[in-house]
């Protein structure tokens, strides 16, 4: 009985030779490499929205402290301002960006909302949230104001 000799493909030079292709291994590391990324991306999308959640959660509360401090009878617009820019400083520095406060004050009421922009996570998707609080102005009335 002779040995078996393994059988040489020939290939001009320079070439590698072509393995045979084997049932059950075709398209597994295509596959992988084509979800990897769309996995990834899905990902990175629900926390860039889960930011904006707790953004608007924190631009909300910072409304309604400054909204808090606005109604007092001493308090003022500009304190309300003060109140709820100093809230998203201390609570979300780096998430909230570029804040504006905009209290509207007509003597009786107050509104405040309170601006940002979400910090990106996904390049490209430029998320704002706003969160507005109002109330009445408290101070003292006569009976017959009532």
């Amino acid at each position: 009985m002779t040995a078996a000799h393994p059988v040489r493909l020939q290939t001009p030079r320079g070439e590698r030779p072509r393995r045979a292709w084997v049932p059950g291994e075709g398209g597994d590391v295509t596959t992988t490499t084509l979800i990897f990324p769309v996995l990834l991306f899905v990902i990175l999308v629900s926390v860039q929205f889960a930011l904006a959640y707790h953004a608007k959660a924190v631009a909300t509360a910072a409304a309604q402290d400054g909204a808090r401090q606005a109604q007092v009878e001493s308090g003022a617009a500009s304190a309300g301002r003060v109140v709820a820019a100093r809230f998203v400083a201390d609570n979300a520095p780096r998430l909230l960006q570029d804040v504006t406060v905009v209290v509207d004050s007509n003597g009786d009421s107050v509104r405040v909302e309170v601006r940002g922009r979400v910090a990106g996570v996904v390049p490209g998707l430029d998320l704002h949230v706003s969160g507005v609080a109002d109330g009445v102005v408290e101070r003292f009335r006569n009976e017959n104001e009532r």
